[in-house]
């Protein structure tokens, strides 16, 4: 199953008379590396192969070194550099997702207590870790509504009790009215 190319160069090797045998080790060097290369670049298919089933199984460390293994055989290789990227990709998404899962945890516990501005910052800084997430992106409009909604209810309580202090008693129910439709938690 050897190559042509390389049966030529062991029967080279092998020769009985010693002037048709190589002069140098140099000499077999050289008519080796091509055929080296080329068996590697049949491989390469199937360390492609193996690397998306690792990336499947998410090992990742894995797959990253079989992806370079295949990138110094071939530097050039479109696939692997796309593979490489990707894996670089997860592993960077393995690294910070329990930071992003902690800041949202603690972003929707300042909502429940009403820390609109804590929970925003908190929202803000797993956007920044993960910028095209869109849970983040609904989280912070969510989060800022809420602290809209408060200070709008806020507000009417204010009119509500300036209406009480002239004794408006109308002017007051209705401002209270509003501010709980606005806000039914404040």
């Amino acid at each position: 199953d050897a190559p042509e190319a390389l049966e030529q160069v062991i029967s080279k090797l092998l020769a009985k008379n010693p002037e048709a045998r190589y002069q140098s080790l140099e000499d077999a060097q050289f008519d080796l590396e091509p055929i080296i290369l080329d068996l590697r670049k049949e491989n390469v298919g199937e360390l492609l192969t193996e690397t998306r089933t690792l990336i499947a199984a998410d090992q990742l460390e894995m797959a990253q070194s079989i992806v370079r293994q295949v990138m110094e055989i071939d530097p050039g290789n479109r696939v692997a550099r796309e593979l490489r990227e990707g894996i670089q990709r997860q592993i960077k998404d393995r690294a910070v997702r329990p930071k992003i899962v902690a800041l949202v945890t603690a972003g929707r516990e300042q909502l429940v207590v009403r820390q609109f501005e804590e929970a925003i910052q908190k929202f803000e800084s797993a956007l920044r870790l993960d910028k095209s997430n869109p849970e983040l992106h609904g989280l912070i409009e969510q989060a800022r509504a809420a602290r809209e909604r408060a200070e709008r209810a806020a507000r009417l309580l204010e009119e509500a009790r300036q209406a009480l202090h002239r004794e408006d008693l109308t002017a007051a129910h209705k401002s209270i009215a509003e501010a709980l439709s606005t806000d039914p938690d404040h």
